[in-house]
């Protein structure tokens, strides 16, 4: 497919319904634990492996699956992850003790890991050259609107049904958007000269084998680069989001039910800003300044969210403010990976390799806040990470200038 070609905006519609179904196994979870500890008598522990096991897959196969999507196309491997999330649903609501409860969880963590990094390659398969980094803001809603709406939706799903009814469901989900999927976003034969998208609609580019990419990948610092300013901003957005119901509840007295929906408004500002960071991009504002720009607001916020000094509806309206801000930096990131990447038929590769640096982050950063806290007892020592980690964003964003400049001067 040509790079000047329309935007297909039904398949990038479908690509973001993959995303945000990925996103509901994640926010699927919160609602649910207390039945999901009585049923299957897990202890804490059990809830912690649970809760984290998503992330540590992304931790352990983010540059595999992005190989496997360039050697195998990413339209593939997005379908195989859907189907591995229902797979992982229908087998999860059979669960009947923490092992097998995990071992389910597992299954989804790799059907999520598998749409994450196949998603953005392939959008740049059907989205124009023009439209692009509007596309890749877009695709950036994944996280907070699957996120946010199965929080919002849980309660709801609780009501008519129990815990292994809200598996099942996101099951059925899940398998319908494998047949739709299936149905209209529809293989791209290879165009030569091309030069865009990756995997098997990459026209000209080379393939590589999967290790040999793997290595060429990792040997390359712009990815890194890239990599370590995204996972700044999800390591600050998810520590902030996880504890701001116990926050809210601890400091300021709001019910649980209400802290749940504050906390997911808050989560949802962060699609605007992810569609700001796309126009800004498209407008031609340099990346690094976009990230640049995310790391202020985001320093800026987390001075004040957990700061004793500031009146509560302040310290809420900056939680509110931080993942608006944050949000500029995925679009920014995503648009810039094809740049960088080793060729165009390694885009996924790239993707993957950011994915696995991007769990990092989120694996250690709520323990990480949950130990200041607990050692310290006070909410205000979370401030050390939080405005530690806005930092390294920010020298992130300027060793990521000279990549930039080096790789716009050579194109």
């Amino acid at each position: 497919m040509a790079a000047d070609h329309r935007t297909d905006w039904i398949a990038v519609s479908l690509i973001l319904c993959a995303g945000i179904i990925g996103g509901f196994q994640l926010g699927k979870m919160p609602a649910v634990l207390p039945q999901l500890r009585e049923n299957l008598g897990l202890g804490l522990v059990a809830v912690g492996w649970i809760i984290s096991s998503i992330t540590a897959i992304g931790v352990v196969t983010g540059m595999l699956w992005g190989a496997i999507s360039d050697r195998a196309g990413p339209r593939q491997v997005l379908l195989g992850g859907l189907l591995l999330i229902a797979i992982g649903n229908f087998a999860g609501a059979a669960a009947w003790n923490g092992g097998s409860i995990l071992a389910t969880r597992i299954v989804e963590g790799i059907g999520y890991i598998a749409i994450v990094t196949s998603a953005p390659a392939l959008l740049t398969q059907y989205a124009a050259l023009r439209d692009r980094s509007i596309v890749f803001g877009i695709w950036s809603f994944y996280y907070p609107f699957g996120m946010a709406g199965m929080v919002v939706l849980s309660p709801f799903l609780l009501s008519i049904t129990d815990w292994r009814g809200v598996w099942q469901i996101n099951g059925v989900i899940a398998l319908a958007m494998v047949m739709a999927a299936a149905r209209f976003i529809r293989p791209i034969k290879p165009q030569s000269g091309s030069g865009s998208g990756s995997g098997s609609g990459s026209g000209n580019a080379p393939r590589h084998a999967i290790l040999s990419g793997i290595y060429l990948t990792l040997s390359n610092p712009a990815i890194w680069t890239l990599g370590i300013c995204f996972a700044a901003y999800s390591l600050i957005h998810l520590s902030v989001m996880v504890f701001l119901p116990t926050f809210l509840i601890e400091r300021r007295g709001i019910a649980p039910d209400e802290a749940a929906m504050l906390t997911a408004l808050a989560m949802l500002m962060n699609a605007p800003g992810c569609l700001l960071g796309g126009w800004l991009i498209r407008i031609r504002i340099p990346a690094w300044q976009v990230i640049a720009a995310s790391y202020v607001g985001m320093l800026i916020c987390a001075l004040g969210i957990f700061s004793e000094a500031l009146p509560g509806e302040l310290r809420y309206f900056l939680a509110m403010a931080l993942p608006f801000s944050g949000g500029m930096v995925p679009p920014a990131v995503l648009a810039r990976t094809p740049v960088h990447a080793v060729s165009p038929a390694l885009v996924a590769t790239a993707i993957g390799l950011i994915i696995q640096i991007v769990s990092i982050g989120q694996l250690v950063g709520p323990p990480i806040l949950a130990a200041l806290v607990t050692h310290a007892s006070s909410w205000q020592s979370a401030t050390w990470l939080t405005v530690t980690t806005a930092l390294i964003g920010l020298i992130a964003a300027w060793v990521l200038r000279s990549f930039d400049i080096r790789a716009d001067q050579a194109r």
